[in-house]
C-alpha cells in the first residue's frame, strides 16, 4: 500500500499499512552524529506488536520502534532499551530517545516523561544507510509500521528533560483547524 496524509495528532500525519510503504528521506549527512549526541522525537499511534518508526542504521547508526508492544531505541552500540509500559493501544503516544553523550546514556522518554535508560556505547551514529521512516534497514529491510506517525523531529544534540517535555506540550495541546495540508 502508499503512504497516505490523513487527519493527525498535529495537522496532518502520515498513515501506514504496515504492507510494504514508507518514507525514504535520503542520507543527508546532517543525519550523521558520529560519536556526538542526537535525539529522535515523533508522535505515533498503533495497535500493532511492532514496527519500526524511524531508522538509519543498516550498521552501527540508530532507530526507534514499537517493539514487543513497547517504545524501542538503540544504536551506537547499546544493546537496546524498551519502555515500561505497552504503546500499543490505538492512542496518540509521544515516544523521544535521546543519545546522551555526556551522560553516556540512551534515554527513552515516552509521552513527556522519563522513562528507562541504557548504558550508551562508544560506537558511531554515522550510517550509510537512507533515513527511513516506516520501516527498518538493519539485516533484510522490513519489519514495516502500521499506524499513523506525525511530527518527526530529529536533533543533533541529546536534548534535555524538559526540552522533551515542552514539545511534546506542544502537541499534546488542543488544536483547532488544519496546520498542514498533504493532499
Amino acid at each position: 500500500g502508499d503512504t497516505k496524509f490523513v487527519d493527525g495528532k498535529i495537522g496532518k500525519a502520515l498513515t501506514f499499512d504496515g504492507s510494504g510503504d514508507y518514507v525514504d528521506c535520503g542520507s543527508d549527512l546532517g543525519l550523521d552524529f558520529g560519536t556526538g549526541g542526537a535525539t529522535i522525537e515523533t508522535w505515533f499511534k498503533t495497535s500493532a506488536v511492532s514496527g519500526a518508526l524511524v531508522t538509519k542504521r543498516a550498521g552501527t547508526g540508530f532507530q526507534i520502534y514499537v517493539l514487543s508492544n513497547k517504545f524501542y531505541a538503540d544504536g551506537a552500540g547499546t544493546a537496546g532499551v524498551y519502555s515500561a509500559n505497552n504503546v500499543n493501544d490505538g492512542a496518540w503516544h509521544y515516544g523521544a530517545a535521546v543519545y546522551d553523550r555526556g551522560g553516556s546514556l540512551l534515554r527513552l522518554y515516552v509521552d513527556g516523561k522519563a522513562d528507562n535508560t541504557v548504558a550508551l556505547g562508544a560506537t558511531t551514529l554515522t550510517d550509510t544507510a537512507n533515513l527511513n521512516i516506516g520501516r527498518k534497514l538493519l539485516g533484510s529491510a522490513g519489519d514495516y509500521f502500521t499506524g499513523q506517525l506525525d511530527d518527526v523531529r530529529i536533533y543533533n544534540y541529546a536534548r534535555t528533560a524538559d526540552q522533551v517535555l515542552q514539545d511534546y506540550n506542544a502537541g499534546a495541546a488542543t488544536r483547532l483547524g488544519s496546520q498542514a495540508s498533504g493532499e
